[in-house]
């Protein structure tokens, strides 16, 4: 197992309080710390000298808290009342007493415990004899936990509470040993897997958190793999940092999504075009006389042109005028199309060679009459639906370079979001006037639970303060930390402040920022956005807010 500062110091900690004989002790982290396998690495060292019972669902009645208890430590007590139940466990401790063991009990994610459930372990906990306490309970969970506890209805709980641990995430230098010890573990050794720089990446994505690293630094190894590559880059990791978040590969589906709609639109749209019939117009006919077709070829633009005038100009009632068709008699005039004409022209003709029969169009002017109406009716739409897609762009690009263009009311935005302006700020001072309410924030920067790290992706949001304070030489900038109500509202204070820190230091450090022009401040929770009754509220909650402030006169 991996020891980082916080691991060592809780598990130290853990320890004296077994062999001192502490009745309650408390052991806190975010999800993924590695709090379980802490909490067994200590009954692995009290396997011998001690009855352990681990009890890891813990979100049960009272009397089925009991009979998992009893369970765990080897009773076999068929009870279902409590007060059998406590009689039974009491009988028990003092046996483990006479032998000289002790008794270990540890309840991991104990956030989940109701009170009643911490009133039977209050209860539990007057099981003692004159000189020391027959068992020892750990309570291990997540930050919720301190916020239970520390309820004016749990002041006799916390009372008897002798020590809290805490795990804290890992900084970038145990980020790094920790990479190497789970590697070395793994059987590699000697070469450089990871670079420094992909390290630190890890660390800021990871957020310190083990669970997280290892995720990452699995994943990164596979995508490695399979490029045949024997270390792993920084466009390597960024590929599995994407392939880890939902919301890319959601967002990656969706776009995919809207790209097979997009072709199927396009091509249920756009008709294959198909060449148009001939279309004859016998409106316009050529009376050629028997005998004289000797027709000189200059004659056939003059003729052509005539058809092509006739359909242009959509001539079509012809078909229900025509008369049918009737045989020829000898010294008749031939009716022809302009095709037959040209056909006769260009080939010697017999004098008493078969004249051709005209041929009856009306069907076939009438079928190309009704296609060529679809396909004008097809195009029509289709135009028209083109015509709106591109002034709706048109707009929308109008609509956003006035927006880009323009000094936003400032809004607020959601954990992982910010909101930022870069145009000029109002000069008023609202701490000058009473009841003045707080200008808005430019820029709010969202933390993860318990922590005070700033998140990677939030870090590119502070890239426009500096060139809004060298815009505005006459502005401040206030850095206001918060958290949830979870926990004391002494650590709140603390945890707000740290915050605050933390965001000072990257517009110093990172953006050159001049100290001189930033004030820190951590309220704690006295300012939430939205209610801490929800998850989502306390993510809202666990924020800085960045605001502008005038200057005062003896500012430099």
């Amino acid at each position: 197992m991996f020891f980082s500062q916080t691991h060592r110091e809780a598990l130290a900690s853990l320890i004296n309080g077994v062999d001192w004989g502490f009745g309650f002790q408390v052991l806190v982290a975010q999800p993924g710390m590695g709090k379980t396998t802490l909490l067994l690495n200590l009954l692995s060292r009290f396997q011998d000298k001690a009855h352990t019972a681990f009890l890891f669902q813990p979100q049960i009645s009272p009397t089925e808290l009991l009979q998992s208890l009893l369970s765990e430590l080897g009773v076999n007590s068929q009870a279902t009342s409590i007060r059998t139940l406590c009689e039974d466990l009491n009988l028990f401790l003092l046996g483990a007493a006479n032998a000289n063991k002790r008794v270990v009990i540890i309840l991991d994610e104990a956030q989940n415990l109701d009170f009643t459930s911490l009133e039977m372990l209050r209860q539990l906990s007057n099981f003692e004899t004159s000189d020391s306490k027959l068992m020892n309970v750990i309570l291990a969970g997540q930050p919720q936990l301190l916020k239970n506890l520390s309820a004016p209805e749990q002041q006799q709980l916390q009372q008897r509470i002798s020590a809290i641990g805490r795990l804290s995430p890992l900084s970038v230098d145990e980020t790094s040993l920790y990479i190497v010890h789970r590697l070395n573990t793994a059987g590699q050794g000697g070469q450089t897997l990871f670079p420094a720089s992909v390290i630190h990446d890890i660390w800021q994505n990871s957020q310190g958190i083990p669970r997280n690293i290892n995720r990452l630094c699995l994943n990164a190894m596979l995508l490695a793999f399979t490029q045949r590559l024997k270390q792993i880059s920084n466009s390597i990791l960024r590929e599995a940092i994407r392939d880890l978040d939902p919301n890319y590969v959601f967002s990656q589906m969706q776009l995919g999504d809207q790209r097979t709609t997009a072709v199927a639109t396009r091509e249920t749209l756009v008709l294959p075009r198909t060449p148009a019939p001939p279309v004859f117009a016998p409106s316009t006919t050529l009376h050629i006389e028997e005998g004289s077709i000797a027709a000189s070829k200059s004659s056939i633009p003059l003729v052509v042109g005539a058809v092509e005038d006739a359909v242009s100009g959509a001539n079509l009632e012809f078909a229900s005028k025509e008369k049918p068709f009737q045989p020829m008699r000898e010294n008749t005039k031939v009716v022809t199309s302009t095709r037959a004409l040209q056909t006769s022209i260009s080939a010697p003709v017999r004098p008493n060679a078969p004249r051709a029969l005209p041929q009856n169009r009306s069907g076939g002017l009438a079928s190309a009459s009704k296609r060529a109406k679809q396909r004008s009716f097809s195009r029509l739409w289709f135009n028209a639906l083109l015509t709106m897609v591109v002034m709706a762009v048109l707009l929308w690009l109008v609509i956003e370079r006035a927006a880009s263009n323009s000094w936003p009311q400032p809004q607020r935005a959601g954990p992982g979001q910010f909101i930022s302006s870069s145009s000029a700020v109002s000069n008023s001072d609202p701490q000058e006037s009473n009841g003045a309410v707080a200008p808005a924030p430019i820029v709010t920067i969202y933390f993860e639970e318990d922590s005070a790290i700033i998140a990677s992706q939030s870090r590119g949001t502070l890239d426009a303060v500096p060139d809004m304070l060298a815009s505005n030489p006459e502005l401040d900038l206030v850095l206001e930390g918060h958290t949830d109500d979870s926990g004391p509202e002494a650590y709140n204070l603390d945890l707000s402040n740290r915050r605050s820190l933390a965001v000072r230091d990257a517009l110093t450090k990172d953006l050159h920022v001049s100290p001189e022009r930033l004030k820190v401040a951590g309220l704690g929770s006295a300012q939430p956005l939205q209610s801490n009754a929800t998850a989502s509220g306390r993510a809202y909650n666990r924020r800085v807010e960045i605001r502008v402030v005038e200057r005062r006169p003896n500012s430099k």
